[in-house]
């Protein structure tokens, strides 16, 4: 099960790395402006920019959601080996193994 926790603790690593090289952090700042934006009441004054920010807001919320979603699902998976192991409960070790694997393959896309 230490192999197990180790390999998840990489992934996570790897995933955070990736966030940080996305600028994960930044894209959230910058959606939220632009909803700052969009919240002005002249917003809508200028049509094809309203459509444009629009979809850059969700384009971006979208992109977010996705990484934090997957380092969620990496953290939980993380949380109930960490307890299982604590308990000495070895029988999740092929479900978590299974769920890691289908973390790294969401990862790799």
């Amino acid at each position: 099960m230490d192999n197990l926790l180790k390999q998840i603790m990489d992934l996570k690593e790897c995933l955070l790395k990736t966030m940080g090289l996305l600028n994960i952090e930044k894209k959230k700042l910058e959606a939220g402006s632009k909803k700052l934006e969009m919240n002005q009441l002249d917003f809508w004054a200028d049509r094809e920019q309203a459509i444009k920010i629009s979809k850059e807001v969700e384009d971006l919320d979208k992109e977010i959601n996705e990484w934090e979603e997957l380092e969620k699902e990496i953290t939980d998976l993380e949380d109930l080996v960490m307890v299982a192991q604590k308990e000495g409960d070895n029988t999740i070790e092929e479900d978590a193994s299974v769920k890691l694997n289908e973390l790294k393959e969401k990862f790799g896309k």
